[in-house]
């Protein structure tokens, strides 16, 4: 809330350097790995507790503890948790319903495979994770201040930007799912890479509900916001058992967690409309509209390399380039309006002159 994004970019990076630590630290002890392994995961995550809290208690005098009763404060605070908490169980409902699904109609080693392609979307969405992060306070401060004209701005550019920064990763990745998985795991089936590629294709459109969320929060008042965008969770393990029970193959899953993304962002931004007279078609035109477009340009104009003949680490690195050159150009001329190109031009201008 007080934007000390350098003290949070410190800790971040303290959390990853620690459990990239343990693990090779795992190498040299005798005792269950596993065991010890969860243990000391458990250590890092109360270290980084302690070192928040102690950051936030010296330098932020708001952040001392004090017995107070208020029952209309406690009351808001019941509701706000509890509707957050009935959004994160129906999205854990959703994971959990669908593998148990897949375990019932097909059998453990699809759920294995659909384990890897989700530890392939959470290393990719990480590098999205702080940017959003850093946006928030900006979206709940320019809503208390009633500049609903700039919040808006904001979710625009956030739901942008943070594409632009996810669809360089995952463009190189579609393109290259087989050897990068293979590179990683020592042998990739079929079904892995494919459910690789269809969560891939998902992450685009789960990227743009933060933002989303993130303005709902601001008013306080989400009970509408969190039964809207917790029923497409809702509906994926239901319709998933339907198609599985009529003889559909496992693929249908992710094509099903696809499609109600796709339907749960029309129904948030509806929500948001209703609630805060957020621009429904404003965020379409704005935001949609131009990822799309960069992402087709990028794809029709990189699909000839498709057809060149190398394969493996040549490939890879012909193919990022070339997506990674070709998705900016297309980003620059037709996913940016006038004043983020200002802005990023700004932004240049400083490091220069750093």
């Amino acid at each position: 809330a007080h934007e000390h994004m350098q003290i949070y970019a410190y800790v971040s990076i303290g959390d990853s350097i620690l459990k990239l630590a343990l693990v090779y630290v795992l190498q040299y002890i005798d005792y269950d790995k596993l065991w010890m392994y969860g243990f000391m995961m458990m250590l890092v995550s109360v270290f980084i507790f302690i070192s928040n809290w102690a950051y936030c208690r010296i330098y932020f005098t708001e952040s001392r503890l004090q017995l107070i009763w208020d029952n209309k404060l406690f009351k808001k605070l019941l509701s706000f948790s509890g509707w957050n908490t009935f959004g994160s169980l129906s999205n854990s409902l959703n994971g959990q319903g669908v593998n148990i699904l897949i375990n019932i109609f097909f059998n453990s080693s699809y759920n294995g495979a659909r384990a890897i392609a989700y530890q392939v979307r959470m290393a990719v969405n990480s590098f999205a994770a702080n940017f959003l992060t850093a946006v928030r306070p900006q979206i709940f401060k320019s809503y208390a201040e009633g500049n609903f004209e700039y919040m808006n701005k904001l979710i625009y550019s956030s739901s942008k930007f943070s594409n632009y920064l996810l669809l360089p990763i995952i463009l190189p990745l579609l393109f290259n799912t087989e050897y990068m998985l293979t590179l990683w795991l020592g042998n990739a089936d079929r079904d892995m890479i494919t459910f690789t590629q269809l969560v891939l294709i998902g992450i685009p459109v789960n990227t743009c509900f933060p933002t989303l969320a993130n303005a709902s929060q601001a008013t306080g008042k989400i009970k509408n916001y969190q039964l809207i965008a917790s029923l497409p969770f809702l509906l994926i393990p239901i319709s998933t058992y339907i198609l599985f029970k009529l003889g559909f193959n496992v693929e249908w899953a992710f094509i099903m967690a696809i499609f109600w993304d796709i339907i749960g962002l029309f129904l948030r931004l509806g929500t948001l409309k209703k609630d805060i007279n957020f621009p429904f078609t404003g965020y379409i035109k704005r935001v949609l509209i131009p990822i799309i477009a960069s992402t087709a340009v990028t794809i029709l104009l990189t699909y000839p390399i498709t057809h060149i003949t190398l394969s493996g680490y040549k490939y890879l690195i012909l193919s990022t380039i070339c997506i990674i050159t070709i998705f900016f150009i297309s980003v620059w001329f037709i996913g940016l309006e006038n004043y983020e190109k200002s802005l990023i031009k700004s932004y240049i201008k400083k490091i220069r002159r750093k």
